[in-house]
């Protein structure tokens, strides 16, 4: 009794894992009719003819009982870089260095092949054994003791994709589009430096495409994939945005980190709901007007001067950090000073570039207070300064540079950046003649996000339109101003205000200098003074003690009226205060 109870349990298992091993062989495409357990076993063990049953029950506890295989640790990623700088400089492409370093042409380059290879190219690098070693070790990939030309196009350079590439990307099986059969959804291929991916082109039931980290320059073959829903091709050398033809619904892309300078007209994706172009040199914002259900969209590390083209885009998300931006709606105007230096700089430099060169004596891609000094007294030394004082002219032209590092640098460094010196002077041009009469962010109602850090803004003007907003970033911005905080009294909505590394928040040099900031901006930004609903400020909780020593700070009953002995770049609450 005992023995057939164990012989059920073992066939209970056995039929158990046989069902499992059927079902992963239906979800992998593989279409075949069995007509009975034994046809099933031998065709998941094939190195073996079951007769019975009771064998191929047999079979399968063996197969399941079996220790597991022991799987070779996997290869370091990347080739010796001076082995890809040698192919590479002495071949026109790696499928001619493939032929001519496979000297038995076998199809396979060997340890031997190898060394002889590269001794052959160039006698004057030597590569010991340890090294050559260690690249057969990451370029073998199926561990067959040799490089195949499929292993060889991965590893050796740019090349196009390849069916190992392929399978190896290829994941989360489900239902076709038209429900009636089973595919891979899911292709990923990052870092695999690859330039041409046709072959991708078969798999028309891809829905989720990540192709980052290459050195793709065309996109068109991805227009034979109808049913993609989200794409990522960052980190590649684009310089068009989705140039294929449209899906039939994608909903994401991420274009970052391209080489993309110019926005051309996307409205042929017409369900796309987010798009990430940040990390570009993009300068003008175009091609989204018709883009209907765009909700968010990121254009971070640009060089944008300023907010336009999406009047009819309901966006919900914006984000665009440091960017070249002077103002909220439309461009700042220039300031005297910075007037005056552009006519001197322009006086004696056709373009703006040269000067900066010329200024940036260090080279280091940055301008302090010195250079711009030094630069400004050799161009006046020709045009010497005639009536007056001339410790005063010079004393003035002192203040004149502070005056325009302090519009140029908002976080204070005491540098301006590259960047941030050309683009006061691109204000200077005349705007184009679509965009002078672009209402910018005002009309963008169902702003909830929007996050403008680190441009060379001053003044939190036209965002007090915007009621949806729920998040205002501007963080290392130009705010030096409390009264620019009654911009932001009529959002109601708001909940998160992040002016880290602006003046206006700067610590104090001692207690009895301090501003006491948060306490300041949260009674200004409460009830009944305004009718935002502060939950955070500059990245913390806004404490319920903080809303009560705020109240308190400015009640001339309390014994807490303007009591600042308190430091006020403390970000914590009032009753941790000492």
């Amino acid at each position: 009794r005992g023995r057939r109870a164990e012989t059920r349990a073992s066939v209970s298992w056995s039929s158990r894992w046989i069902a499992s091993e059927a079902a992963d062989t239906r979800c992998m495409g593989v279409k075949k009719n069995f007509d009975s357990v034994i046809d099933l076993t031998t065709w998941m063990v094939d190195s073996e003819n079951p007769q019975s049953s009771h064998d191929a029950v047999q079979m399968v506890d063996n197969r399941v009982m079996a220790p597991p295989p022991r799987w070779r640790r996997k290869a370091p990623a990347l080739v010796d870089a001076r082995v890809l700088q040698i192919i590479e400089g002495n071949y026109a492409g790696l499928a001619e260095a493939f032929e001519a370093m496979d000297a038995n042409m076998d199809g396979k380059i060997s340890l031997r092949e190898l060394r002889a290879g590269l001794a052959a190219i160039d006698p004057s690098i030597e590569f010991t054994d340890r090294v050559l070693i260690g690249i057969l070790a990451i370029a073998d990939d199926d561990g067959s003791g040799g490089i195949d030309v499929e292993e060889f196009l991965a590893h050796f350079g740019p090349h196009a994709v390849t069916k190992r590439e392929i399978r190896d990307g290829l994941s989360n099986m489900g239902r076709t589009a038209d429900g009636k059969g089973s595919a891979y959804l899911s292709l990923a291929i990052s870092s695999s430096k690859l330039h041409d991916i046709v072959a991708v082109q078969p798999f028309q039931q891809l829905q989720f495409l990540d192709l980052s980290n290459n050195v793709l320059e065309d996109l068109s073959p991805l227009g034979s994939l109808p049913y993609l829903l989200e794409l990522d091709v960052s980190a590649n050398r684009l310089k068009t945005i989705l140039s294929f033809t449209a899906p039939i619904r994608l909903r994401k892309a991420n274009c970052s980190k391209n080489e993309i300078a110019t926005m051309n007209d996307i409205s042929a994706h017409r369900f796309l709901e987010h798009l990430d172009l940040s990390g570009n040199q993009i300068s003008r914002i175009q091609g989204v007007s018709r883009n209907r259900v765009l909700r968010t969209l990121i254009l971070d590390n640009n060089q944008i001067l300023e907010i336009s083209g999406l009047a009819d885009v309901p966006i919900q998300h914006l984000s665009m950090r440091c960017n070249e931006l002077s103002a909220i709606n439309g461009r700042a105007p220039l300031s005297e000073e910075e007037e005056g230096l552009l006519a001197l700089l322009h006086s004696s430099y056709e373009e703006l570039e040269d000067a900066f060169v010329a200024m940036d004596v260090n080279a280091d891609g940055m301008l302090d207070r010195k250079e711009i000094l030094a630069t400004v007294k050799i161009l006046q030394a020709d045009a010497p300064h005639t009536g007056g004082n001339p410790a005063e002219h010079w004393e003035s032209v002192r203040r004149t540079v502070d005056t325009v590092i302090a519009r140029l640098d908002p976080q204070g460094n005491g540098s301006v950046p590259r960047r941030h010196f050309l683009s006061v002077f691109r204000r200077a041009t005349p705007a184009e003649s679509d965009s002078t009469n672009d209402p910018g962010i005002s009309l963008l109602t169902g702003l909830r996000y929007v996050d403008l850090s680190l441009n060379p803004i001053s003044t939190l003007a036209g965002l007090n339109a915007l009621t949806a907003l729920r998040f205002i970033g501007m963080a290392g911005t130009g705010i030096s101003s409390l009264e620019e905080l009654d911009h932001l009294k009529p959002l109601s909505l708001l909940e998160n205000l992040d002016l880290s590394g602006c003046s206006v928040c700067d610590p104090s040099s001692s207690l009895r200098k301090a501003g006491c900031f948060r306490l300041r901006a949260i009674k200004r930004l409460q009830a009944p003074l305004a009718q935002c609903k502060l939950v955070q400020l500059n990245g913390h909780l806004v404490a319920a003690e903080e809303i009560v020593a705020a109240n308190n700070f400015f009640d001339k009953d309390h014994l807490q009226y303007m009591d600042v002995r308190r430091h006020d770049a403390q970000d914590i609450p009032p009753s941790l205060f000492r």
